[in-house]
């Protein structure tokens, strides 16, 4: 479940054990397609709003969502859009702030990594 504070920012609940950030909407609406032709159901999608917006979404949000204990994994999807190098350092600088609350696994491969 989501609600917005007064920065526009959408606060989020937690609702799964694993959530996936994306971008924006099509990302959104791609991914929740794509796991339900898969048969995966228990993961719970949000989106940030613009890949300018995750680092604050996870700054300021996330650490106070509600069940925050309940997340086992979080994974982070953003294009890369014109610049490869600066789309594969952002989403592990941003991730770094977290290591305290999680164990940060780097599945590599950039952008052409496979689901396996």
């Amino acid at each position: 479940m989501t609600t917005t504070d007064r920065s526009g920012l959408r606060r989020v609940s937690i609702e799964a054990s694993t959530l996936i950030l994306v971008e924006g909407v099509d990302d959104l609406y791609f991914l929740k397609e794509f796991l339900a032709f898969c048969g995966i159901s228990d993961i719970q999608i949000e989106e940030v709003g613009g890949k300018d917006r995750f680092s604050k979404f996870l700054q300021l949000l996330l650490p106070e969502a509600p069940n925050l204990s309940q997340l086992r994994s979080l994974a982070v999807v953003r294009d890369a859009d014109l610049d490869v190098t600066a789309a594969q350092t952002s989403v592990p600088g941003m991730l770094r702030a977290f290591r305290h609350c999680f164990n940060l696994v780097d599945i590599g491969g950039g952008p052409s990594s496979a689901v396996s």
